[in-house]
């Protein structure tokens, strides 16, 4: 299970309607992400960690699309994205 934290704007995930988290909490010296989607699977395969989501992913290439699991408001969800290419780090 995963929590998006952030979203890229314009990522596939973004345009996907896929939602980061937009709120945070404090607990003891630390703050928490709350609300958004919690990644569940991943082409019906559960997700644990971001390497494994990586691991997945990498089987993949742009133009497929995919199915990302999702947890919304207590209710499983199924969101289709179609990948693209990852753009190239910034150089400035």
């Amino acid at each position: 299970m995963l929590f998006r934290s952030n979203t890229r704007p314009g990522s596939p995930i973004a345009k996907s309607g896929i939602r980061a988290a937009n709120k945070q909490v404090r607990a003891g010296f630390r703050l928490y992400p709350v609300g958004g989607d919690i990644l569940v699977g991943f082409q019906g395969q559960d997700i644990n960690s971001p390497g494994e989501l990586a691991t997945e992913i990498d089987h993949y290439k742009a133009g497929d699309k995919v199915t990302f699991n999702v947890l919304r408001d207590n209710q499983k969800l199924d969101i289709s994205v179609t990948l693209t290419e990852t753009p190239p780090p910034s150089t400035r």
